[in-house]
């Protein structure tokens, strides 16, 4: 057996950086990351990706987003598409309205993601999860701190210039420590 001669098994190898290792340091908006975050979560749920939960209201307008939930979708095997939405209807005599406006809301649901995701719609009367409104919010982060609390934040806070910066930080931090003391 005739062995490989040394021209054909070296090779010179000549270093060249990755193309991400530039972009590694660079950062990205929040919006990017969350899909990769929460794919595994809203998969187990039965949801493709979060598009439908977070959309909700643009999908189906203003007034039926108050009493409606997307609870899951439930695909047939090995397809992606002409999945069944079980929706969770707040009130009964809305169940009776969303029963009759079931072509609309799968039209509006295939319009907005661009193929038939969905074919058939479930309602489940349940109540719907809570949300924090912005109400809520608002107290959340104008909870009264102590003077010790007050003075930390102050100090933290003294070295950063930029206005807006500080006031999104001190905000932030009040919602913070406020949450932790309650």
């Amino acid at each position: 057996m005739r062995k490989p001669s040394d021209k054909s098994r070296k090779k010179t190898k000549t270093y060249q950086p990755r193309p991400s290792a530039n972009r590694r340091f660079q950062t990205l908006a929040l919006g990017r990351l969350l899909g990769g975050l929460t794919r595994h979560a809203f998969q187990s749920r039965g949801l493709a990706n979060s598009a439908i939960t977070e959309h909700w209201q643009d999908i189906i307008g203003q007034e039926l987003s108050k009493m409606t939930a997307p609870e899951r979708i439930v695909y047939p095997m090995r397809s992606a598409g002409n999945g069944c939405l079980h929706l969770r209807v707040a009130h009964s005599a809305m169940a009776l309205q969303i029963q009759h406006l079931t072509p609309v809301i799968m039209e509006r649901i295939n319009s907005y993601f661009g193929y038939p995701a969905v074919s058939r719609i479930k309602i489940i009367h349940a109540p719907l999860p809570k949300t924090v409104t912005g109400r809520q919010r608002q107290s959340r982060s104008g909870q009264k701190l102590n003077d010790d609390q007050e003075r930390d934040l102050a100090e933290t806070l003294e070295q950063i210039d930029d206005p807006e910066l500080m006031k999104t930080l001190e905000k932030l931090g009040r919602a913070v420590i406020g949450h932790k003391k309650a």
